[in-house]
C-alpha cells in the first residue's frame, strides 16, 4: 500500500495521526524543561551587608553556614534582598532567584551556582548610602522585608557588628559599660522594631576588623557577640552568630564612605586576663569561654590555633614567671558531654605546653555540668533553651594552686 493509499483508508489515517501525535509529544519531552527538585517552598531571603570600610569585604564563601542558606534560597525560587548598612541603610538589590528554566539536573545546579556567585558579588557591588554604620537600622528594615511575606524567611547578616550610629554606638565607650544583653533587650523593646518571628539564619564577620580601626579587646568583642545574640533573639529570630569569620586579607572595596574608629580599649589584640600579682599571691581565676576560644562548636579543636596562642599567652607568662601550677577545668552546656569538657583541658594544656609551660604544672579536668556555677539553660530543643545561658556554661577555667571555684570570680 502506497502512501496516497494510506490517506485515503480512515482506519489507517486514524492510526497514522495517533502515532504522529505521540511522536510530537515523545520530542517535546525530551527537548522541553526539567522541573528539578526544590529542597523546600520558594521563601524570603534578606541579606544584610556590611559593605564598608572598617570590615572585610562581605564574602559568602567565608562561611559554608551563610551560602548554604543563600544557595538553599535559590534553589527554592526565594525572593532575595540584599539590604546595605550605613547610618541610612537602603534596599541595594532584590530578584527572584532560581526560577529560570533548565533542561537537567546538572543544568540546574550550574545555574543556581553562577545565581550564587552573582550574588555574592552583589554584596560589594553598591557603596553604602551614607557614612557610618547603623546595623540595629538594617535589621529593622530587613525585618520589614519579611513581615508580611509567605513560606519560609531567613535572615544573613554579614557585618562585623560594631555599630557606629544609631541606639548602638560603640565609638561612645558608655555602651560598653553596659551589659550587652541588657541593652540589647532595650534597644529591641523601646525603639519601635518589626519583630523577627519565624525568622532563620545566620549571622557571620562579627569583630572583624579593618584598618584604620583596630581589633577589640576580647572582654569588647564578648560584649559585641553578646549583644547580637540577645538582640536578634529578642526581636524573635533563630540566629546563629559568628565571629571572626571574614578574611581580613581581604579589604573593602576603594571609595566607601567614612566610617568613625571604635576605641579598641587599649592595644590591639586580646585582653589580658590574667591579673597582676606578687609569686606569693595566688592570682584570680581565668575564665576562658568557648566562644573566647574559638572552639569548633561540639569539639575540642580550635578554628583559629594562632588565636588560642594569643589569648592563652598571659596565662602561660604566668606560670613560667613563678612558681604556680594550675588546674585546667573544662565545663560543658550539656549533661552527656563531660567526654567533651575534658578534650577541651587537654585542648588549653597542649597550646599552654607549646608556648613553654612545664607540662608538670598543668592538671586537667573535665566535670561537664558538675561544678557549683552551672546555669540551667533548660531543654535543648525546645522553647525553654536559652542559648546565651548555655553558652554561659562552655568554658575552661585556669585556677592557679589548685585554688576553689569561686562563682562571684567567675562571673565578674
Amino acid at each position: 500500500m502506497n502512501l496516497f493509499q494510506l490517506r485515503h483508508e480512515p482506519g489507517l489515517r486514524l492510526l497514522v495521526g495517533v502515532a504522529a501525535a505521540l511522536s510530537l509529544t515523545i520530542g517535546m519531552t525530551a527537548c522541553g524543561t526539567y522541573e528539578p527538585t526544590r529542597p523546600r517552598e520558594p521563601g524570603t531571603t534578606v541579606i544584610i551587608s556590611g559593605n564598608r570600610g572598617n570590615m572585610p569585604r562581605p564574602v559568602l564563601s567565608a562561611s559554608e553556614d551563610a551560602r548554604e542558606v543563600v544557595y538553599e534560597a535559590v534553589r527554592s525560587a526565594d525572593m532575595v534582598y540584599i539590604v546595605g548598612v550605613s547610618a541610612d541603610p537602603a534596599l541595594t538589590a532584590s530578584r527572584k532567584y532560581g526560577d529560570e528554566e533548565c533542561n537537567s539536573e546538572a543544568a540546574c545546579k550550574n545555574d543556581w551556582e553562577a545565581q550564587t556567585a552573582r550574588i555574592e558579588e552583589a554584596l560589594s557591588a553598591t557603596p553604602p548610602a551614607a557614612e557610618e554604620a547603623d546595623l540595629v537600622a538594617a535589621v529593622n528594615f530587613a525585618a520589614a522585608q519579611l513581615e508580611h511575606v509567605d513560606g519560609p524567611k531567613n535572615l544573613v547578616i554579614i557585618d562585623n557588628g560594631m555599630s557606629t550610629s544609631g541606639p548602638l554606638d560603640y565609638t561612645n565607650p558608655e555602651t560598653f559599660a553596659q551589659n550587652a544583653a541588657d541593652h540589647a533587650v532595650n534597644i529591641a523593646r523601646n525603639n519601635g522594631l518589626t519583630g523577627l518571628d519565624d525568622v532563620e539564619g545566620v549571622m557571620i564577620g562579627v569583630n572583624n576588623v579593618f584598618a584604620p580601626q583596630e581589633r577589640l579587646t576580647l572582654t569588647r568583642q564578648s560584649h559585641v557577640k553578646e549583644f547580637w545574640e540577645a538582640f536578634l533573639l529578642e526581636l524573635g529570630a533563630t540566629i546563629s552568630v559568628h565571629e571572626l569569620t571574614l578574611t581580613e586579607d581581604l579589604g573593602p572595596v576603594d571609595g566607601l564612605p567614612e566610617v568613625s574608629v571604635i576605641p579598641p580599649d587599649g592595644p590591639a589584640g586580646p585582653e589580658s586576663s590574667t591579673p597582676t600579682a606578687t609569686p606569693e599571691q595566688t592570682p584570680s581565676p581565668v575564665v576562658l569561654t568557648a566562644a573566647q576560644l574559638r572552639f569548633v562548636p561540639n569539639e575540642a579543636r580550635f578554628r583559629d590555633p594562632g588565636h588560642a596562642r594569643e589569648v592563652l599567652q598571659d596565662v602561660a607568662e604566668t606560670l613560667m614567671g613563678g612558681a604556680h601550677s594550675a588546674v585546667l577545668t573544662g565545663t560543658t552546656a550539656l549533661e552527656d558531654q563531660s567526654g567533651l569538657s575534658q578534650q577541651r583541658a587537654e585542648a588549653v594544656e597542649e597550646v599552654l605546653v607549646a608556648l613553654g609551660v612545664d607540662a608538670a604544672k598543668l592538671t586537667t579536668e573535665g566535670v561537664g555540668i558538675a561544678f557549683p556555677c552551672y546555669q540551667d539553660p533548660g531543654e535543648v530543643g525546645t522553647a525553654s533553651w536559652d542559648e546565651l545561658t548555655a553558652a554561659k556554661n562552655r568554658l575552661v577555667v585556669v585556677r592557679y594552686n589548685d585554688a576553689p571555684m569561686d562563682c562571684d570570680e567567675l562571673r565578674d
